[in-house]
């Protein structure tokens, strides 16, 4: 049956029948530190068998690769032998006991801290494909790369004027770039960026298996480099400082040695509490959890826009569910291997959601505000130019789709279940998202049904699928376990060893980012979802754009300096779905 909106619908008496049952069973929950849950999950939405034994598998892995990581070379020939065969025959029932029995044949845990060096690390993926980062933690240019294709390449900003909490000087930047370069240039020509983590200030750290843990409020430059005789255009590294007090918190350039590749963790353990808690968890999973439930309380099951948005939350409210028994609580995922105390944790979490605007979440609009859009200024930025060309690939689909239903500005005022839609999202008793503004024309629709379908594919795929390979502990890790750079002998490779975690508490890392990397839907594969024949020409027309998209990814990576496949349409999820 043709979806219709409510006005036009001579079953709405239905429809209202429907949505107040739903009303009941889609409750909002904001119990536990102010943090976003549904209140509980109904079955239905929780018992998609490839869910779970997708995420059995993953399981399965990570303790297989676990046991042979720490057991005799003996029990490993024995336990490769038995791989395939076990993991051929796993159902979603079975998968737990398979889990437990072959984490048993792992010897002891290994809780060796300090380690011995960074490639004590390397043993953690036996089976586990190894990481980008493996081979190239320590290259200053793969340092900077991530700040435009890593796993949080929306925290770098333009610096156009000097920062009044950095004690960034003309000659400590000529120092560090050279003299063909001057800094007042870097800045007026848009081609110097700040990744400022002023919203760690002040945070507490926490304690994980007695191991106190570290965090600071760092600052990180970086300037476009442009090419000229022997010398290759790139994103450099210029200083990092460790702290927001200029000329107290101590400033380190690439010639600190030991210094600064402990300031460089420094930064990466700032950006670990940024990216996993604010821009993942908080502008991911809680801003899609508020449009799932207002969804699920709002549109009945006949509305077009509930069409449109369902294969954009598949398994959204379960993963959720998981999170809030495993990740965010008391002793789970958070709290051992964030660097903040929990409730502090939970507090940027929040923050990230209150500070958020969705009718200014598109890829163009986010590189405005943070003014790196300038693609004279900064040619190359894997994740904005690849995130753009998605955006140009989906919004002319949900133009379309829109369109097909709401033919005048009037349909959309008119629409009483998308007005309560729109209120929701915004009420302090619903979603919590701010900004949305009045929804009463078509163009206004068709800004907000874009910007939804794109946050819960792209972006989040971006996000989320690049944390296994930049989350190497060598380079990446989660948490700092000893104290930072100060500069000086005492800042010698004990040191830096004393601020990578302890052996075991970097695979639990592992385990998770592993977990992570399963894809159970793919970005314009909608299947059944549309019973209107008139979308299967828009489905189409979406595929091929996006195939184009793919192709252009393709080659923009072979003049790259690493290949970036986060914002692939082909590795792009549908759904946040873990």
């Amino acid at each position: 049956m043709r979806p219709s909106l409510p006005q036009h619908d001579p079953l709405a008496p239905a429809r209202r029948v429907e949505l107040e049952l739903a009303r009941r069973e889609y409750v909002y929950d904001y119990s536990y530190e102010d943090i976003l849950y549904a209140e509980s999950v109904p079955l239905r939405d929780k018992s998609d068998v490839a869910y779970w034994l997708g995420l059995g598998r993953f399981s399965a892995e990570i303790a297989v690769n676990e046991a042979m990581a720490t057991t005799t070379e003996e029990k490993v020939a024995a336990l490769r032998a038995s791989l395939e065969e076990k993991l051929g025959a796993l159902d979603a029932a079975g998968w737990g006991e398979f889990t437990r029995a072959t984490r048993a044949q792992s010897d002891d845990t290994d809780t060796s801290y300090p380690v011995s060096g960074v490639e004590d690390f390397d043993r953690a993926y036996r089976i586990l494909r190894s990481p980008l980062m493996l081979e190239l933690w320590d290259r200053d240019d793969v340092f900077a790369w991530q700040a435009l294709a890593g796993a949080n390449p929306t925290m770098v900003r333009r610096l156009a004027e000097p920062l009044e909490t950095l004690a960034l000087t003309e000659e400590l930047y000529q120092r560090v770039v050279g003299a063909h370069d001057t800094l007042a240039a870097a800045m007026a020509e848009g081609r110097l960026l700040v990744a400022d983590y002023a919203v760690l200030e002040g945070l507490t750290p926490g304690v994980t298996d007695d191991h106190p843990k570290h965090l600071w409020a760092p600052i990180a430059v970086y300037v476009w480099q442009r090419a000229a005789e022997g010398r290759e255009a790139g994103l450099l590294p210029v200083c990092i400082q460790v702290g927001q007090s200029p000329g107290e918190s101590p400033m380190f350039t690439p010639a600190d040695g030991t210094s600064w590749k402990m300031a460089r963790l420094v930064v990466r353990v700032g950006d670990s509490q940024v990216q996993g808690l604010m821009v993942h968890f908080g502008l991911c999973h809680l801003v899609m959890e508020a449009i799932t439930l207002a969804m699920k309380r709002q549109l009945a099951t006949r509305h077009p826009l509930r069409a449109l948005i369902t294969p954009h939350v598949e398994n959204t409210l379960i993963a959720n569910e998981i999170c809030r028994s495993s990740l965010t609580n008391p002793g789970g995922i958070v709290d051992r291997l964030q660097a903040p105390v929990l409730p502090e944790a939970m507090g940027l979490c929040v923050k990230a959601v209150a500070d958020f605007r969705l009718m200014a979440s598109s890829p163009a609009e986010d590189c405005a505000a943070r003014g790196v859009g300038d693609v004279d200024a900064l040619p190359v930025y894997p994740h904005r130019d690849d995130q753009l060309a998605v955006w140009d690939a989906l919004e002319p689909f949900v133009d379309a789709y829109v369109r097909l239903y709401y033919t005048r500005d009037e349909d959309v005022a008119g629409d009483a279940e998308l007005q309560a839609f729109v209120a929701e999202l915004g009420a302090e008793e619903g979603g919590r998202l701010q900004g949305i503004g009045d929804i009463l024309t078509v163009d206004r629709l068709v800004a907000l049904m874009a910007r939804i379908v794109f946050r819960a594919s792209a972006f989040h795929a971006s996000i989320n699928y690049a944390l296994y390979d930049f989350s190497y502990a060598g380079s990446g890790p989660t948490s700092a376990f000893g104290r930072g750079p100060r500069g000086g002998a005492e800042d010698d490779d004990l040191a830096f060893r004393e601020m990578l975690a302890p052996w075991d508490i970097a695979y639990e890392v592992v385990s998770i980012y592993y977990t992570l990397q399963l894809r159970l839907n793919r970005l314009g594969d909608y299947g059944d979802a549309f019973s209107d024949p008139a979308v299967a020409p828009l489905v189409e027309a979406l595929q091929e754009r996006l195939a184009a998209v793919d192709a252009l990814v393709d080659e923009r990576n072979t003049r790259r300096l690493l290949p970036y496949v986060f914002s692939r349409p082909e590795q792009i999820t549908a759904s946040i779905h873990v």
